[in-house]
């Protein structure tokens, strides 16, 4: 018996079925573009559900408990597949990807082997890989700065209202890294900010504070520096208050600082502000607790 189908039933039924036809392209497609080994992986990784677990939405700086389905990081570098900011599961294969391609003619900036540390981390110690699995690469600006942090365990920091800055009516917070030195001016204070035009009227300034017009950006300073800053200058008081986290988890934290360099989320005064981004850091930290 000979079957007709025509053209317009083609077409009725591709459309019928679309669902599922698009369902088989968002899964197969990004595993065809890995090789052998990432297809594995990959399959481990889906088998595993690693990309929509804690630890993972925590690199990725997804909210846990507000139900928020994107990424707060707003910087497109931050991502490595074009969905990123939405698709948690895409850029985890996209990473893998990533760590396992040849990045030898790449500067180490543009080597995710050495730009994303703990993403690395991450996957090796998911899938159960070593550091053979992942080509060789040569990271000397990251070990300098690892050397340099030398983390050890963490503290919050609170300073208090500063009266002539609107920006800190409610006071700031930041971590504080610490070396494993008697003295915690030693160590390292993680300050996420908000990048204020200068030029700024006052209008504009509260505008723009409050409709998430200003980029906020992490930065790495000396303790002694803010310290120096809060205390001499501008007579406020600090609080410090310790973490119980241990030294692999303050460790965890300061690979990801590193991956936070020079990226930007969009800064909102009253919720996306610097008290709620270093929650991500402590969600990277311990990925068990939900914070944010």
């Amino acid at each position: 018996m000979r079957l007709k189908f025509s053209a317009k039933e083609g077409v009725r039924a591709f459309v019928g079925g679309r669902p599922l036809f698009l369902l088989l392209i968002f899964v197969f497609l990004p595993a065809l573009a890995l090789g052998a080994d990432g297809r594995a992986l990959a399959q481990k990784a889906a088998e595993a559900g690693l990309g929509n677990s804690g630890g993972w939405l925590a690199l990725l700086h997804y909210p846990k408990t507000s139900g928020e389905s994107q990424s707060a990081v707003d910087d497109p570098k931050f991502f490595l597949s074009p969905n990123g900011k939405r698709d948690p599961v895409a850029e985890l294969w996209a990473t893998i990807e990533a760590l396992l391609a040849d990045n030898s003619s790449k500067t180490e900036k543009e080597n995710p082997l050495c730009r994303f540390p703990a993403r690395k981390r991450f996957v090796k110690e998911s899938l159960g890989l070593s550091d053979g699995d992942f080509p060789a690469a040569s990271c000397p600006d990251y070990d300098t700065y690892i050397g340099k942090v030398s983390p050890h365990s963490a503290s919050i920091i609170f300073a208090t209202a500063h009266m002539n800055s609107p920006g800190s009516m409610f006071g700031h917070t930041l971590l504080l890294i610490d070396p494993d030195m008697q003295s915690k001016i030693l160590g390292y204070a993680v300050n996420y900010a908000a990048e204020v035009d200068q030029s700024d009227d006052p209008f504009s300034y509260a505008a723009k504070g409050l409709l998430g017009l200003y980029p906020g950006k992490f930065s790495l300073l000396p303790y002694w520096e803010k310290i120096a800053e809060y205390g001499a200058m501008e007579q406020r008081d600090v609080w410090e208050y310790r973490l119980n986290l241990t030294e692999e988890e303050v460790f965890r934290m300061a690979e990801h600082t590193w991956e936070l360099r020079e990226m930007y989320s969009d800064y909102f005064f009253l919720d996306e502000n610097c008290s709620y981004n270093i929650l991500f850091l402590l969600e990277v930290a311990r990925p068990g607790v939900s914070l944010t």
